[in-house]
C-alpha cells in the first residue's frame, strides 16, 4: 500500500477541457482517504455551488461497474463505485457531499439512485426550464454539444467519440492524460452549462 501522502500527488491529472485547465483526482474504491482529499478540493472551489455529475461504466466492455465523476471550478473527481454496496458502503465524506443542501447537480444522463442527491437536475431539463425551450427536454445526455451551443458555449470537438482505445478503466490503475481528458469532457461541460444557467436565473 502506498502512503497516502504520496498518493495525494500519484493520482492527479493536470489536462484542459473547453478552455479550462483541471486537476482531475483519481480515487479507486479502496482508497477512502484519497477520496476525502478529492471532495475536500471540490468544496474549495465553491464561488457557485454547482456540480457537474455523470456516473458512467468503468470499461465498455462492463457496464454493470460504475464510476462516478464530479466537476466543479478546476477541479474533477473520479471515483471507482465499489461493486457490492452492501459490502463496501459509500464513505460519509461522499454521502454528505451529495446530500449538501446547498448543492445544485447537474447531471447528464441517469443519476445513480443508490447515492442519496438532495438537489439534483439533469441537463437537458435544466436547459428547457431557464431557457424556456420546451423542445430541448427531450434531448440525451450524448448531445451535451447542442445543449451548449444552447446557452452559448463552445465546446472542443469530441476527437474520440465512439472509440473505446481512450476509455477509461478505472478498475485499472494507471491511466494517459488523454484518457483522463476524454473522461472527464462532457462532466467538465455540465458544470459550465450549468454555471451559465444559473448565472442567468
Amino acid at each position: 500500500m502506498i502512503p497516502v501522502k504520496f498518493m495525494s500527488k500519484i493520482d492527479v491529472y493536470d489536462i484542459q477541457n473547453h478552455g479550462v485547465t483541471l486537476k482531475v483526482r483519481v480515487a479507486h474504491a479502496d482508497d477512502n482517504a484519497v477520496l476525502e482529499l478529492g471532495i475536500t478540493e471540490l468544496r474549495s472551489q465553491f464561488g457557485t455551488t454547482v456540480v457537474g455529475l455523470m456516473v458512467q461504466p468503468q470499461s465498455p466492455f462492463d457496464r454493470n461497474k460504475k464510476h462516478l465523476q464530479l466537476c466543479v471550478g478546476t477541479r474533477c473527481l473520479l471515483y471507482e463505485i465499489p461493486d457490492n454496496l452492501a459490502q463496501r458502503p459509500i464513505p460519509k465524506s461522499l454521502v454528505d457531499f451529495l446530500s449538501d443542501p446547498e448543492i445544485c447537480f447537474v447531471v447528464a444522463g441517469k443519476a445513480d439512485y443508490r447515492f442519496k442527491y438532495k438537489n439534483y437536475v439533469e441537463l437537458s431539463e435544466f436547459c428547457a426550464r431557464v431557457l424556456k425551450k420546451p423542445g430541448l427536454i427531450t434531448y440525451s445526455s450524448e448531445r451535451v454539444e447542442a445543449l451548449a451551443s444552447e446557452v452559448g458555449i463552445k465546446l472542443e470537438e469530441n476527437r474520440y467519440y465512439g472509440s473505446s482505445s481512450s476509455s477509461v478503466n478505472l478498475g485499472e490503475k494507471v491511466f494517459t492524460d488523454e484518457q483522463i481528458k476524454h473522461a472527464t469532457r462532457d462532466v467538465c461541460a455540465c458544470y459550465l452549462i450549468g454555471k451559465k444557467l444559473l448565472g442567468s436565473v
